[in-house]
């Protein structure tokens, strides 16, 4: 309970303002999803229960009731969150709550709704490893549901679990390659307008002060060349659900460091002439040379796309300054055994 104090509160900027408005306006969005996520699975229960069955086949009218009222209280609970996170939380327990509906089904349904559980994972792109694992863990105990139902019920309650669980982690995989894969699209768009602005500066005023704007220029380049090696190998759906996720990052970071890297060193080497390679007869040392003035519009443009194709190069495939190196050092001789 807030109390009146001496001072008067610090009234906060326009700034923070903006910011915890934005926060709020995020956390009621999130709080509409989750309610009507929670509101289609009790609908999603409900219509489980009101499916025919036959007159040996009781509903469990118990276990309806406490699911009913687990969903009814999570629902009041997401009225009273004050946090996206606490809104995430109370979403998964909705979602356990509701796979108890495997419980409810009618004994004739539930070989049916093993098969379209299975198939939908497959549709969502699951792995067939995966899902043929689920299969042979599952599927006879499916199928004998006329036998002993309450053990096909078990085992269909197993499978929505999985279910869910590969849902939720499908649409994190999504989002957080979608997110990556959009930052990497613009860098390797910015990076390499960057790098022609740098090579530009560098010869348009050939001076001292400005020669480092070459190897800026060469540095943009290869990291937009390992941009686009990264985009190129994004992963589809794991084998199994992991923490690839968030350690993707690392990998990253990782690739982009070793392709910068790569595009820096070859580039040296290309520049020092230790890799005689000339391009319509224009070495790459000729075209970091500023004195070496072009005479035409098409001289000054071949320069600038010479200058940004090899470290684009070097940065997409680090591979490339191994094969060079191969052919100036010689392949290394492998150490015999003792």
């Amino acid at each position: 309970m807030l109390t009146e104090s001496s001072t008067e509160p610090e009234v906060p900027g326009w700034y923070k303002k903006r910011k915890l408005a934005k926060q709020k306006m995020q956390l009621e969005e999130r709080r509409t999803e989750v309610l009507s996520r929670i509101a289609w699975r009790l609908f999603d229960v409900e219509q489980m229960a009101q499916r025919p069955r036959s007159a040996n086949d009781a509903i469990n009218s118990t276990l309806l009731k406490k699911v009913q009222q687990g969903l009814t209280e999570i629902a009041g609970s997401v009225q009273q969150a004050e946090h996206t996170d606490k809104l995430d939380d109370l979403a998964d327990d909705a979602d356990r709550q509701a796979t108890f509906s495997a419980y409810l089904c009618p004994r004739e349904e539930i070989k049916i709704e093993g098969h379209l559980a299975f198939e939908l994972m497959e549709w969502w792109g699951v792995p067939k490893s995966e899902t043929n694992r689920l299969r042979e863990l599952l599927v006879d105990k499916l199928d004998s549901a006329d036998e002993n139902p309450e053990g096909a019920r078990s085992a269909l309650h197993a499978l929505f679990k999985e279910r869910d669980d590969w849902e939720e982690y499908r649409d994190d995989y999504e989002d957080a390659m979608r997110s990556r894969a959009g930052w990497l699209f613009w860098s390797t768009l910015a990076l390499p307008l960057t790098a022609i602005i740098s090579f530009y500066l560098s010869f348009r005023f050939a001076s001292l002060l400005f020669a480092p704007l070459r190897v800026v220029g060469i540095l943009f380049a290869g990291v937009a060349g390992s941009c686009v090696s990264v985009v190129s190998k994004l992963p589809a759906l794991d084998v199994c659900r992991s923490e690839k996720i968030d350690s993707y990052d690392r990998l990253i970071w990782s690739r982009l460091s070793v392709g910068t890297s790569a595009s820096l060193i070859g580039c040296g080497l290309l520049g020092w002439g230790l890799i005689p390679i000339s391009i319509q007869g224009r070495a790459f040392a000729e075209a970091l040379d500023a004195s070496s003035t072009s005479v035409s519009t098409f001289g000054a443009a071949l320069r600038m796309l010479i200058l940004l194709a090899v470290p684009l190069l070097f940065g997409f495939s680090e591979r490339a300054l191994t094969s060079f190196e191969r052919s100036f050092f010689g392949k290394p001789a492998k150490s015999q055994k003792e």
